[in-house]
């Protein structure tokens, strides 16, 4: 079975860091570097996983995983490097699957 996984990530370097982990790890993985393209992304295929990172360009993760959430229930990860628990407390509210600080470590 093959699985797609979207990452939304506008760090380029981060963003090619997790796409080639994931690539060699079996993966699928589409890179959208802005919410406005990750969004369009999700609704138009189908993926087993998305990883979202809070803070993106256009359209931010959480807005993105609001209006995902009505239509989906495929799991989604939430990353962000906002420090303190409203992030994550954000994001399980508004339900998120799991929760990433950045840095990773």
């Amino acid at each position: 079975m093959e699985i797609h996984v979207l990452v939304a990530e506008d760090d380029e370097h981060i963003g090619k860091t997790m796409k080639a982990i994931l690539l060699d790890a079996g993966y699928h993985v589409e890179l959208c570097a802005n919410g406005q393209i990750a969004c369009e992304r999700l609704f138009d295929k189908k993926f087993n996983l998305a990883i979202l990172d809070i803070m993106l360009p256009g359209t931010d993760g959480q807005e993105i995983l609001k209006e995902f959430r009505k239509a989906s229930d495929i799991p989604v990860m939430m990353i962000t490097a906002l420090s303190g628990d409203s992030p994550q407390l954000k994001a399980f509210d508004i339900l998120a699957d799991d929760f990433v600080a950045k840095p990773y470590v």
